[in-house]
């Protein structure tokens, strides 16, 4: 009889490694169905003498993020409403709001995963869908740190070079200046040109790409928790050098009457932090459709 349940119970663990082993490597194809519709506030009827700053407000849930591809469909969408109204040219700055690279480590999940409400109702399963993913990460970074933390750690690598790809990508094509928000990364660098992460201490990234799709300024590293109240970064705008400070969800470009709202709508998980809960997208309004907010430059 033990020889009889000795076997039984291994062959349901062997069942068991079986079936988790094929739920690892499954991929089952979801459709996508997004509102790719945009709409443009207050575009002005007088283009500015040097350029305009426009503000992309995309709506966004977390299974935009399966696939960069659907992210990069939906921004695309908003910015060839923009190029059919006449917004942008080589003088123009797209703004992206902070975070909007940072679920990037969504990258082909399970389906479920996408249905979550939150991080914490997500997190069992994608704990058991990148268990080697957890573990190295869990080896290589402070053992104090929460299980949020190395979840929010532990396909760094990946996002990185996603992020970087997509918005260089997206400022080449359009020919505009691009300022593309910001991703939470550990110890994040530049090495000849590309962005890379490590084990440290998680940093909010942002990076300004040129027309061409190369960096246009320094990497914009800032520690997270943010502790400022505002971030100033330079970029080039054609021949100018201009000076945009991010306050909140507010842009402003210095020196010019340009000041616009930069933030994410639709419904992204709230980021966890150990006292309180950083919001992404406001509850009061969850908007289903991108908007952008236009902004002409002119000086005085």
């Amino acid at each position: 009889m033990r020889k009889l349940l000795i076997l039984l119970l291994a062959a349901a663990f062997i069942g068991a490694g079986t079936a988790y082993a094929f739920w690892l490597r499954e991929m089952p194809v979801s459709h996508y169905l997004s509102d790719l519709g945009s709409t443009i506030s207050e575009p002005g009827n007088a283009p500015g003498d040097t350029g305009n700053l426009l503000a992309l407000n995309p709506a966004l849930f977390p299974s935009d993020y399966q696939d960069p591809e659907r992210l990069r469909l939906k921004l695309s969408s908003a910015l060839d409403n923009a190029r059919a109204q006449g917004l942008l040219t080589n003088d123009t700055l797209v703004a992206l709001p902070e975070h909007i690279g940072t679920w990037l480590m969504l990258r082909n999940e399970k389906p479920e995963i996408y249905r979550a409400r939150s991080l914490s109702e997500a997190q069992p399963l994608l704990i058991l869908s990148n268990p080697v993913a957890l573990l190295r990460t869990w080896l290589f970074s402070d053992k104090t740190l929460p299980l949020s933390d190395l979840i929010l750690r532990m396909k760094a690598r990946q996002a990185a070079a996603d992020y970087q790809q997509l918005f260089s990508s997206l400022a080449a094509e359009y020919r505009v200046t691009l300022q593309a928000g910001s991703i939470l990364l550990p110890e994040p660098s530049l090495k000849n040109g590309k962005l890379h992460t490590g084990y440290g201490a998680l940093r909010n990234v942002g990076m300004v790409f040129k027309p061409d799709g190369t960096l246009a300024s320094p990497l914009l590293a800032l520690p997270w928790p943010v502790t400022t109240d505002s971030e100033q970064t330079t970029v080039q705008l054609g021949e100018r050098h201009l000076l945009l400070t991010h306050q909140s969800t507010q842009l402003d470009v210095a020196g010019h009457r340009a000041l616009a709202a930069s933030f994410l709508q639709g419904r992204l998980w709230p980021l966890p932090l150990e006292q309180h809960t950083f919001q992404l997208t406001p509850d009061n309004d969850p908007r289903s459709q991108t908007v952008l907010v236009n902004r002409w430059l002119s000086e005085g």
